[in-house]
């Protein structure tokens, strides 16, 4: 087959999967309208992992974008009142949840549309991001959280990643549908996408990056439904395997 061909069947894939991401904001009844579905794994051919961060059409257009934004507004997501940010980039309006350890926590995955980063078709999840790319895609004011910051968050939550993931959305766990939630961090089981382009641990596990590495390798925090005790687990990785991003910040 020619290679130019080859070439923007490929794209086209690409293109295809990268605007089906779902969007974060609720539909009025307090959750977000596909905070139920559950997604079937699939293979998909992942974005590049470019860190170039798409950027608006205008710079006025991006101000007026939350403008009609109040703020902490609150809003109903996972059975729990949480207040709300506005990012300034595109409008989506995220949760947010002052946890144990003294910081605020996004209650739900990233979901910014840029290079470096993939959605599945019907996946609730957010957005999945290479590791590059999530070190600088947080929006203004908040950060990718270090191991650190990760390791805190789990030993200020009872070390117990149940009590950080949602009641419902997909946790399989000994026959109940999920965690208790017990701060409103609300984890979901959003898997990751290899460099083969195969959606691994939809529904079974939670990938998020962290921002450190030791020795030239890139960090990230599983979250599974195996167990009660406490399993964040941190593990090595490669920069281009795609994960969710969750992001952080000092309490104002």
């Amino acid at each position: 087959m020619n290679k130019s061909i080859v070439l923007a069947l490929s794209f086209s894939l690409v293109v295809a999967f990268t605007f089906s991401c779902s969007s974060n904001n609720d539909d009025g009844s307090g959750e977000s309208s596909s905070s139920e579905e559950t997604p079937s794994s699939s293979s998909v051919t992942p974005s590049s992992s470019s860190a170039e961060v798409s950027s608006s059409s205008s710079s006025a257009e991006s101000s007026n974008l939350c403008d009609d934004f109040v703020e902490d507004e609150e809003r109903l997501h996972h059975e729990k009142l949480k207040k709300q940010f506005c990012d300034k980039r595109d409008g989506k309006r995220y949760v947010y949840a002052l946890m144990p350890d003294g910081k605020n926590w996004m209650a739900e995955n990233l979901n910014y549309e840029t290079q470096g980063s993939l959605c599945m078709d019907n996946n609730p999840y957010g957005r999945l991001y290479d590791w590059i790319t999530a070190r600088i895609i947080c929006p203004e004011g908040w950060r990718l959280p270090s191991d650190y910051e990760w390791d805190m968050l789990e030993y200020s939550s009872d070390c117990a990643s149940s009590s950080l993931r949602a009641k419902l959305g997909g946790w399989p766990i000994h026959g109940t549908p999920g965690g208790t939630d017990n701060y409103g961090f609300s984890a979901l089981p959003g898997g990751y996408i290899s460099d083969s382009g195969s959606h691994v641990d939809i529904n079974n596990a939670g990938y998020w990056w962290s921002g450190g590495y030791i020795l030239g390798e890139v960090l990230y925090r599983r979250m599974d439904n195996s167990t009660q005790f406490c399993n964040i687990y941190s593990y090595n990785s490669e920069k281009t395997y795609l994960r969710s991003v969750r992001c952080v910040r000092d309490i104002l």
